[in-house]
């Protein structure tokens, strides 16, 4: 075994703890929880950076009009954060542009073209959404145990 660098154990990071501890079964088990959890967040952020940049900063870049289910809808100039948005690597802040109805007495509510477009279900981008209808498909698998299985995954 190569013995690990000394400078390593003083960086901090997940390689340079695996490699001062040595090898093991609970440091392997570790290791590898460690770079889960780091993959996934930056899988998270990047999710997050991609769909937010998809929405322009400049309110005039957006239309000022757009028409669905037979209604027209007139552009807000504010972005409002939609902070419940669930992907397969966890919640994301997404900061959208909303649209109301131009017949102001008309009850609709406001439409987010953004969240239209990315496709999410209830909340939860499809690829979530079809982790979760998969998790439902399995045998004996309750509500509850999907949701708490997409929790801890």
């Amino acid at each position: 075994m190569v013995a690990p660098k000394r400078s390593w154990s003083k960086s901090g990071n997940s390689s340079a703890r695996f490699l001062e501890k040595g090898p093991s079964p609970a440091a392997t088990f570790e290791f590898e929880r460690r770079l889960q959890e780091l993959s996934r967040e930056l899988c998270r952020r990047t999710a997050e950076v991609a769909y937010n940049a998809s929405e322009p900063a400049n309110p005039e870049e957006a239309p000022h009009f757009v028409e669905q289910g037979g209604a027209t809808y007139r552009r807000l100039n504010t972005t409002t954060a939609n902070r419940h948005v669930a992907t397969l690597f966890g919640k994301i802040t997404l900061d959208r542009r909303g649209y109301r109805d131009v017949e102001r007495d008309s009850g609709e509510a406001t439409i987010f073209p953004l969240e239209m477009a990315l496709g999410l279900i209830e909340g939860a981008t499809p690829a979530l959404a079809c982790e979760a209808a998969r998790a439902l498909a399995e045998t004996g698998a309750t509500q509850q145990t999907v949701l708490a299985r997409l929790r801890r995954e």
